[in-house]
């Protein structure tokens, strides 16, 4: 019988400085984000310090795997399984080569892992009975703690659905930890989500949500048109001309009209409706490659319009800050963000490397900051941004 005081966990809660590897694999399905952070802190967390971060582009079999899985009107039970130890198996890999490359062969003292989304579905529907929301990422914490060694949590969004949220976005929660109350803060992942922090009578108000589409629309369309996995720095969008009458065709959409809270995800704006909007089917016409800086300079702005919209019509009146932090790998494309701050009238737009975290890497390490309140059984989705009682997320598996 082991003893209470060797046991994994308690040894780690008794710890007063935690090295957390976070690790994040967004919508766009493009591969890793790892971002190792310093936490200190006991009853609380006190401060929160990025030490080091690296990325792994997903290799191609792994990513038109994902893509299948995650596309596919319907899969086999068999890949399923099989990718998901496949990919907790290769994403316990890659942490063996980060620490081995950038921390000195030293392994951190936890590790948490969002998982790849292959389904989301956050409206209750009707299964066995009753009715209930659902989600589903795939990446074996149990592979990933087996091939490092050290404990390791994932499955967030399970528990907020669990409590009766809608599973996503998580991230108000780590941007109030990361960011305080002074800003709103805009992930351009493949989905644009936003969120923003108040405290109302003492108590903590956070409202985040999913936008609409963000790299998961332009890097479809630079797929299709242009051969290209996206198109770096916006250039070519930059030289096109919007199409207005698409614009307000697919801002028309119901969900851009939906209150919050709310998510989304491929099911409403992955590669077959991006093709049925742009191209007219669901495989993508490569006739418009001609038109390719258009159809790119039309999706931007479709980004830039729905986020301006939402902004005013949700956030702005929730909080009075005027500041906006970027994060995400879209922050990376200048001319969104030239878009952006042209629609935010009266928004100071900037990316969170100007106050010390690179964009790209907010997102991984906000889920070490999730794991480690849910090493000490604190709630992480604390403010009530998805419609959930509090709860402490996800889950923990032992090497």
């Amino acid at each position: 019988m082991i003893a209470i005081k060797s046991h994994p966990i308690v040894r780690l809660l008794q710890k007063p400085r935690c090295i957390v590897l976070g690790i994040n694999t967004g919508t766009s399905m493009d591969g890793l984000d790892l971002a190792l952070v310093e936490i200190k802190g006991g009853d609380r967390i006190e401060s929160i310090r990025l030490l080091q971060t690296a990325s792994y582009r997903f290799p191609k079999l792994v990513r038109l795997t994902l893509a299948h899985l995650a596309d596919a009107d319907s899969v086999s039970k068999e890949e399923v399984a099989r990718a998901h130890f496949a990919l907790g198996d290769w994403i316990g890999g890659r942490v063996l080569e980060f620490v081995r490359r950038r921390n000195g062969g030293r392994l951190p003292d936890l590790i948490a892992s969002h998982g790849q989304t292959i389904g989301h579905f956050p409206d209750a529907g009707r299964s066995a009975g009753s009715r209930s929301r659902a989600t589903w990422q795939i990446g074996s914490t149990a592979a990933i703690a087996h091939r490092t060694g050290v404990v390791t949590i994932g499955d967030f969004r399970s528990s907020d659905i669990a409590a009766g949220g809608m599973g996503a976005p998580l991230s108000g929660y780590y941007h109030h930890l990361l960011f305080g109350d002074k800003h709103a803060v805009l992930n351009l992942g493949g989905i644009a989500n936003i969120s923003a922090t108040r405290r109302k009578r003492n108590r903590l108000e956070i409202l985040a949500f999913d936008i609409g589409p963000a790299n998961m629309m332009l890097d479809a369309i630079a797929r299709t048109v242009l051969g290209r996995p996206y198109d770096a720095n916006g250039r070519i969008a930059s030289q096109g001309k919007p199409d207005q009458l698409l614009i307000r065709r697919i801002l028309a959409a119901a969900y851009f009209h939906k209150r919050p809270p709310k998510t989304c995800g491929r099911e409403q704006f992955g590669p077959h409706a991006v093709n049925r909007s742009f191209f007219g089917d669901d495989r993508g016409d490569r006739r418009g490659r001609a038109h390719a800086a258009d159809l790119l300079a039309t999706a931007t702005e479709v980004t830039a319009l729905a986020i301006s919209r939402a902004v005013a019509k949700w956030v702005e009146p929730f909080t009075p800050a005027r500041s906006l932090i970027l994060v995400g790998g879209g922050s990376r494309n200048r001319f969104l963000v030239s878009r952006l701050s042209d629609c935010l009238a009266g928004w100071i737009v900037q990316l969170s490397d100007d106050i010390g975290i690179p964009a790209q890497y907010v997102e991984p390490a906000g889920f070490a900051v999730l794991a480690y309140e849910t090493l000490h059984s604190r709630p992480g989705n604390l403010g009530g941004a998805t419609g959930a009682s509090p709860a402490v997320l996800g889950s923990i598996s032992l090497p």
